[in-house]
């Protein structure tokens, strides 16, 4: 019978400290998620085409901004933007894109980025 009552208490002691690590995940997530979201750091996609290069539809390649350049409102908070990506195999390729410069700041020398391109020169920078 003691052995019992043993067992049970251990066990009680094992869902109270589950019970209390699953409160502070809670409160965890829940203050993240509160915070600005311009303050938390994300992955920003943009999206765009390729101008220089023909050939490169299905190609995934880690490179790095050399250039922004250019930036025009189109309106609505939107720019325009002309950027350089360096790649290893290809060297510089012109990357066109429009983006919301509130939710996410151009290009800036230096990024590390992956771009992926797919058909018709559409194109995927990732930093």
């Amino acid at each position: 019978m003691n052995r019992q009552i043993i067992k049970q208490a251990g066990f009680m002691k094992k869902m109270i400290w589950a019970a209390v690590l699953l409160i502070l995940v809670a409160v965890s997530a829940m203050a993240f998620l509160k915070k600005d979201p311009e303050s938390r750091e994300m992955v920003e996609v943009f999206e765009g085409k390729i101008i220089n290069h023909q050939n490169l539809k299905g190609a995934i390649l880690l490179a790095n901004i050399t250039y922004d350049r250019n930036c025009k409102s189109v309106g609505k908070g939107l720019l325009h933007c002309d950027a350089g990506i360096k790649t290893e195999k290809y060297g510089v390729i012109n990357f066109d894109y429009t983006h919301n410069m509130k939710k996410h700041p151009c290009l800036i020398p230096g990024d590390k980025v992956l771009l992926k391109v797919k058909a018709d020169q559409k194109a995927f920078v990732i930093r």
